[in-house]
Order: C-alpha cells, then sequence, then structure tokens
C-alpha cells in the first residue's frame, strides 16, 4: 500500500526551488544599474558684432545627459560626459568632453567656483548619488561644444563608481548633433 503523504516531500523540494528561482530574478531586477539618455535643445539667437554694428545669427545647443538608477540600491556616478566615435565599429573611441576634467581644472573657490562652470555645464557635483529608482541629469551648455562643430555625432555617457574596482561606462543609445537633437 502506498502512503497517501507521498507527494509532500516532492512538492516542497518544488516549490522551495520556485522561490530560490524568484529570489534570483528579484536580485537581478534590483541590483545596479544605470541608463544613459541624452536630448538636445537648439536654436538660432542674434549675437551682436561691434565690426558689422548689427546682430548676428547664432546657432545655439543645449545637450542633456539624463542619468537613471533602475536598480533598488543606491549608486554614485564618478563621471558623465559626451563621447565621440570615429565610425561605429572604432574600438578605441574618444571621450571628448568629460565633467569630471572639466571641474577639477578649474580651482575651486566658494565666491567663484559655482559661477566659473554655469556658462559650460549645470548638474550635480560630482561624484554624485542617485537614490534607487532616481534620476539626475546635467546640462552641457553651448560653448562646451561649439568648437566640435555642428554635425559632430554625440552620445551621452555615464561611469559609475565601483570601489576597489575601475569604473563601469555605460553609453546612451540615442546620438545627437548640436543641430539635430
Amino acid at each position: 500500500m502506498s502512503d497517501p503523504y507521498a507527494w509532500v516531500a516532492p512538492g516542497a523540494f518544488g516549490l522551495s526551488v520556485l522561490s530560490l528561482v524568484f529570489q534570483g530574478v528579484g536580485r537581478l531586477r534590483g541590483r545596479a544599474r544605470i541608463r544613459v539618455a541624452l536630448e538636445g535643445s537648439n536654436g538660432v539667437e542674434g549675437e551682436f558684432d561691434g565690426a558689422q554694428g548689427r546682430d548676428v545669427p547664432r546657432n545655439w545647443a543645449e545637450l542633456r545627459v539624463i542619468v537613471e538608477n533602475p536598480g533598488s540600491v543606491p549608486l554614485s556616478i564618478y563621471d558623465v560626459g559626451l563621447f565621440h566615435s570615429v565610425t561605429d565599429d572604432d574600438e578605441r573611441s574618444a571621450v571628448v568632453v568629460s565633467l569630471r576634467n572639466v571641474e577639477n581644472s578649474w580651482s575651486w573657490t566658494p565666491q567663484e567656483g559655482s559661477k566659473q562652470h554655469e556658462d559650460k555645464w549645470s548638474g550635480p557635483k560630482l561624484p554624485a548619488e542617485i537614490p534607487a529608482l532616481g534620476v539626475l541629469e546635467w546640462k552641457i551648455k553651448d560653448p562646451t561644444t561649439r568648437g566640435y562643430g555642428d554635425d559632430f555625432s554625440w552620445q551621452g555617457y555615464a561611469e559609475r563608481y565601483r570601489a576597489g574596482r575601475s569604473p563601469r561606462r555605460a553609453l546612451s543609445k540615442e546620438r545627437s548633433s548640436r543641430m539635430e537633437p
């Protein structure tokens, strides 16, 4: 005669395996990671030219690097900037505008420090912490990108700080130029 409760042990084992699978999926969904987006706006404004004695139209652009933390733990952003690749297949692409390098190149004084970069970029001071499910935004203003030309193809990037290891870079999927945001 068979035991009427013989199904309990395999059923309990199945439930424990199912519970472990759900916990693993939950940990994968909640791990620290970042998403980067790049948005742009542009326009034309008049700039006074003393030689001509009138306003001359000038293109302007503002690119926004938006960093999102979809994980369930806060994380630190080490660097943010604009990235340009020579070709899409080129592995050795160069970072053109790094806000960490720009920020460190100026002397920081309480009276002048915040105003020195206002015309080039705005956003939280680096390194910045993004809370769980949070978003931070940096605006890279016109004087920073004007020297590279209007058709330069940009990608936004952010580097996540990892203690004891090198920072991990994430790139935006979007590309933008100064005149085609």
